[in-house]
């Protein structure tokens, strides 16, 4: 987007906001969830919910089928938000050749870490009984391994309020993708 934009509730970033905030965030565990949301416009719990078993890396594509969600004091794999959220969406070669790359990043961190790489706990809700299931492919981790979710989104929203005075919601990465795609003549 070439200016802000404010469409009743739906608020766009502006390129400098968007370069300010990725300049700001590659020095992050967060910068992974900022790509997504700008490159795929998921929401927060989307993106948080994404593994690497989601991606079909022949065909390019990201299955994006989940929520992850605190809920009854756990963290949760719940249904997205619609029907229509439940879908499969084609990664672009740049998108592409970073989630291949971090992902080798991130079985190199688990060997060097050993037995101190974390293993992270969900509660699935998605089938008829939920289950506790270990998740060893999130997407978005720490470098120990340890996962990120929506609750890092705060952060980000801190740093760009107090470092770069930017108004930062999570929503926004959506919002933005949307106009983006639609002002690259995207079919809705």
């Amino acid at each position: 987007p070439a200016s802000y934009r404010a469409y009743g509730e739906i608020k766009c970033f502006t390129n400098e906001e968007l370069n300010t905030l990725e300049k700001r965030l590659k020095s992050t565990n967060l910068i992974t969830a900022y790509y997504l949301g700008i490159n795929l416009g998921v929401r927060e719990g989307e993106c948080f919910a994404l593994r690497f078993s989601d991606i079909n890396w022949d065909k390019k594509t990201i299955r994006i089928n989940k929520q992850l969600q605190f809920q009854n004091k756990q963290w949760s794999f719940i249904v997205p938000k619609t029907v229509s959220s439940d879908r499969t969406i084609k990664l672009g070669d740049k998108l592409t050749q970073y989630l291949s790359e971090l992902q080798k990043k991130y079985l190199q961190n688990k060997e060097e870490y050993g037995d101190g790489y974390a293993i992270n706990f969900v509660t699935d809700c998605l089938g008829k009984q939920p289950k506790r299931i270990v998740v060893d492919d999130f997407i978005n981790i720490k470098p120990n391994g340890e996962m990120l979710t929506t609750n890092s989104v705060k952060f980000i929203s801190r740093i760009a309020k107090l470092e770069l005075g930017i108004e930062f919601k999570y929503h926004k990465l959506r919002h933005t993708h949307t106009t983006m795609l639609a002002e690259s003549g995207v079919n809705p």
